[in-house]
């Protein structure tokens, strides 16, 4: 009998979501392309959550009465993560590289990866990349609309959109990349992209 191929989806929404919504997991929500039970119907074979911390003070993206800091914005999503790995230990799996992925696709379990979606949260800080890769991301998105310590985003004015990494965005990326988190750029974001591949 022929296998099916099991896709990988590298990114959703789908953490804050569940903060949104104020469950304790992402097993079902409302209002949302990607929950539990969607992976599981749709035999998916990995998802990597994204932990969204947007830089601007607006509560309105997770139904908040005020905007906490990225810190315990990402707490708070880490903790729904976290809880469903626990109650849903049969269904999902933390993966963090290739082989835990094989490991939980025999043991018939969808892979969960981690994911920052803006790197401000890093805030010029070494340590701050360490203390990520610990909790278990393996991809970081740089930058998400505005400017942070490691890099320059998007702009409409070429002498603005050339500026890529900033000096400690450089050496941030080299650590990232000796850890093993994986780098995302936006589609736009051409010289941060192009930066972060000569750091390799």
């Amino acid at each position: 009998m022929e296998k099916m191929m099991r896709y990988i989806d590298m990114h959703c929404d789908t953490l804050g979501s569940a903060l949104a919504q104020k469950t304790e997991t992402f097993l079902e929500l409302d209002r949302t392309m990607v929950d539990g039970l969607r992976l599981q119907q749709a035999e998916a074979g990995a998802q990597f959550f994204a932990m969204f911390l947007p830089q601007r003070n607006d509560p309105d993206w997770f139904g908040l009465e005020e905007m906490p800091s990225a810190e315990v914005l990402m707490r708070k999503m880490y903790d729904i993560f976290c809880h469903t790995m626990e109650q849903y230990g049969d269904r999902f799996a933390a993966a963090h590289n290739a082989e835990e992925l094989k490991q939980n696709q025999n043991e018939g379990k969808i892979s969960a990866f981690l994911t920052i979606e803006n790197g401000a949260l890093i805030d010029g800080k070494m340590d701050k990349i360490r203390e990520i890769y610990d909790l278990g991301v393996r991809l970081v998105t740089l930058t998400w609309n505005d400017d942070n310590c490691l890099g320059h985003c998007h702009s409409q004015k070429p002498e603005e959109m050339s500026r890529g990494l900033t000096g400690f965005g450089k050496e941030a990326v080299r650590y990232m990349q000796e850890l093993g988190i994986l780098l995302k750029c936006s589609d736009r974001e051409e010289y941060l992209a192009a930066q972060s591949k000569e750091r390799r």
